[in-house]
């Protein structure tokens, strides 16, 4: 009898791509020696940032159901780990095909939260800078919004690198950005699921993980540590909880 593939099915959020993960795909393969890991782009950025953005997160999920039917993917255990406006197209993924598990990140939507928690409300200039700037500025804005780390010059360095090396267009940021501004919450997918979420998340309110955790009655793990990009704060901490939920499932 021939096993099933095992994968981890990584995606990223608004404007960030599969590098943005820096080393918590090492981490995750150490943890996971077995498991296949693949890192989708979504339209528009990193391997596909010259393709233009999708309109929905529906659409976006379409996409990545597309590519693990091209890469040969399609009948394997999908294991999904996802950040922000990935969380949401990896609930939407799981509305298209079996989803094994998911662990969604720091993710939000609209109706359960008032929207100035899904967004905090002192980072509105900021966000205005970010898309207005140049590539290298852009990003010392985003990491200050998202990672306790901001002030790391190897960090920065490896950001704007990937800015300059595969940019977003402006184009792209906006409709990437009202995407996730309109995406509505469809029924409860049937799999297992668990949330993430950092106290100390100065971009997006953690309780917008707490209200999705209520609503849907799923567990929810708070991280006293870490910012909104949590795998680059806490790579440690998301990876105990993720084996936790992989292994106790399926192996």
């Amino acid at each position: 009898m021939v096993r099933q593939l095992n994968v981890l099915l990584l995606l990223r959020g608004l404007i960030r791509e599969q590098r943005h993960w820096g080393d918590f795909i090492a981490k995750l393969q150490h943890a996971f020696p077995e498991h296949q890991i693949v890192c989708i782009d979504l339209p528009g950025n990193g391997q596909n940032n010259t393709l233009k953005s999708l309109t929905t997160i529906g659409a976006n999920a379409e996409f990545v159901n597309a590519e693990l039917s091209r890469l040969n993917l399609s009948d394997a255990n999908i294991h999904v780990v996802a950040i922000s406006l990935g969380a949401m197209v990896a609930i939407e993924l799981a509305l298209l095909r079996p989803i094994s598990s998911m662990t969604l990140i720091n993710t939000s939507v609209s109706g359960l939260i008032p929207f100035y928690k899904r967004l905090r409300s002192d980072n509105y200039t900021n966000i205005i800078k970010a898309v207005i700037n140049e590539p290298c500025e852009r990003e010392k804005l985003i990491l200050k919004m998202t990672s306790e780390r901001f002030n790391e010059s190897a960090i920065i360095q490896q950001r704007q690198y990937i800015a300059l090396d595969a940019p977003v267009s402006i184009k792209n940021f906006l409709i990437q950005l009202k995407a996730a501004a309109k995406f509505k919450l469809p029924d409860k997918p049937n799999c297992p699921i668990q949330l993430l979420a950092s106290k100390t998340d100065k971009l997006v309110s953690y309780q917008c993980s707490t209200a999705l955790a209520e609503k849907w009655q799923i567990p929810i793990y708070l991280s006293g540590y870490g910012g909104h990009d949590l795998t680059l704060d806490n790579a440690e901490w998301v990876v105990e909880k993720l084996k936790c939920l992989v292994f106790n499932k399926a192996f």
